[in-house]
């Protein structure tokens, strides 16, 4: 399997044993890929391309969360209260 492969089957398990073990959210470290990270193994750490392409790890974040049946967040109100950070 490849790097982004390996990425993509990570996320979903990670998200697989969040949702098992009870977890209210998951964050992931990063959404962006940054090719002037210092630490070279980092730079690729994203869930999206540093030119916002999706990698393959997003996509299947995007389908997990879109088929979740939850409460969804309303987004505009918890910015306004400084409790979401993008």
């Amino acid at each position: 399997a490849t790097a982004r492969a390996y990425q993509a089957t990570y996320v979903q398990t990670m998200i697989q044993s969040a949702i098992d073990g009870g977890a209210m959210g998951i964050y992931f470290y990063e959404y962006l890929d940054n090719p002037e990270e210092w630490i070279p193994q980092e730079r690729v750490f994203g869930l999206v391309e540093s030119n916002r392409t999706p990698k393959p790890a997003w996509i299947r974040y995007r389908e997990i969360i879109s088929a979740c049946s939850g409460p969804r967040i309303d987004q505009e109100a918890l910015l306004g209260r400084g409790e979401l950070y993008f």
